[in-house]
């Protein structure tokens, strides 16, 4: 899988989570059962998740894009035209 996808897939697995959050707040805050408060707790979990998730990804295509800009500065050689 291309870091570049991958990104995007962690880019939307957040925004569905955070939706699926602000769907759960709304249903509870209609009806406040101790089960609707226990599933906008587990809720609350999945953007900070997702969010690690889209981090750790970004760092990768940064660096990998640094260390290349870097190799191709000094002329090591890599055709990257292949």
């Amino acid at each position: 899988m291309e870091l570049a996808s991958a990104s995007m897939a962690a880019a939307n697995m957040l925004n569905q989570n955070l939706t699926a959050l602000q769907a759960t707040i709304s249903a509870v805050g209609q009806n406040p059962t101790a089960g609707g408060v226990a599933a906008q707790a587990q809720a609350a979990n999945l953007p900070q998740i997702s969010t690690s998730v889209l981090k750790t990804s970004l760092s990768i295509e940064a660096s990998t894009g640094a260390q290349l800009a870097q190799m191709i500065s000094q002329g090591s050689g890599i055709d990257i035209q292949a």
